[in-house]
């Protein structure tokens, strides 16, 4: 073997070394590209535009826009500033693309039970921040 061939192989040893370091480091700070601020997310929930649809209706705009939501929802009292409320909520979620400690972003769709409408949505984020 020469002196350049083994020149070479060092060197690609060394780029595939700072490859693997570059990439093991963008999967850790990578959060910053994928995750949103909470106004962000409350912007996004509010281009949804769901009240006034049905909750099948709501569900599938939700869905559309990469949501996951549950099947079932739970009728829980609801305080807003118009008082105390018996609504049906159902949750939808999306991950961020991270594999290691994504964010979770939240809609909650307010459902009144009597109508089947959607009459408030809610959301949050939870970071699972890991360190």
């Amino acid at each position: 073997m020469s002196t350049y061939q083994t020149m070479q192989n060092k060197n690609d040893k060394t780029i595939l070394r700072f490859a693997l370091l570059v990439l093991f480091t963008s999967m850790l700070s990578g959060c910053t590209l994928t995750r949103v601020s909470d106004s962000t997310h409350a912007k996004e929930v509010d281009e949804l535009n769901v009240i006034g649809l049905s909750l099948e209706g709501a569900r599938q705009r939700t869905t559309e826009k990469g949501f996951v939501c549950s099947e079932y929802g739970n009728v829980n009292t609801v305080v807003t500033e118009q008082g105390e409320h018996r609504w049906l909520q159902t949750e939808c979620s999306k991950k961020s693309a991270e594999l290691f400690c994504p964010q979770m972003r939240f809609v909650v769709l307010n459902v009144d039970p009597n109508t089947n409408r959607v009459v408030d949505v809610g959301n949050y984020v939870n970071q699972h921040t890991c360190f």
